[in-house]
């Protein structure tokens, strides 16, 4: 079910040189150094056509590595909006980042899991998300 779409945002080390910039543009990621997070990151090589994304990608296997890779200044991270607001570190800088297509917001769930009475659970859960999405449109 979607229920809403969010801006990204780059993220870099606050002593990087992108982080002199007052926000970076998403048509120039072919001269970033983008360090994806493979376990649950939403930006990767795959969120640009083919040969238009950055040409050098550091891989991450988990959050912790990923923050820390950035924190290092081996290259940037962009995440959802969202992300600045959670994410605390003293070393970061959080740019605007113009262009960029936004996050779609998903909520996945198994149709037919469970018995008794989780499926009227689960259709009242997903009846308020579905209106909650709705009321922040209007």
């Amino acid at each position: 079910m979607h229920l809403y779409e969010e801006n990204r945002v780059a993220v870099c080390a606050r002593d990087a040189e992108p982080a002199d910039a007052d926000r970076l543009n998403w048509r120039d990621a072919a001269d970033w150094t983008l360090v994806v997070n493979t376990a649950s990151g939403t930006t990767g090589p795959w969120s640009w056509p083919e040969g238009n994304g950055p040409r050098r990608v550091v891989e991450t296997a988990n959050f912790d590595e990923w923050l820390e890779s950035i924190v290092a200044g081996r290259g940037i991270g962009i995440v959802p909006e969202v992300a600045e607001r959670r994410i605390h570190h003293p070393a970061l800088c959080f740019l605007p980042l113009d262009g960029a297509p936004p996050i779609r917001v998903r909520l996945a769930y198994l149709p037919n899991a469970g018995a008794g009475a989780q499926p009227a659970l689960l259709r009242r859960f997903l009846d308020a998300a579905s209106t909650c999405t709705h009321a922040s449109e209007a």
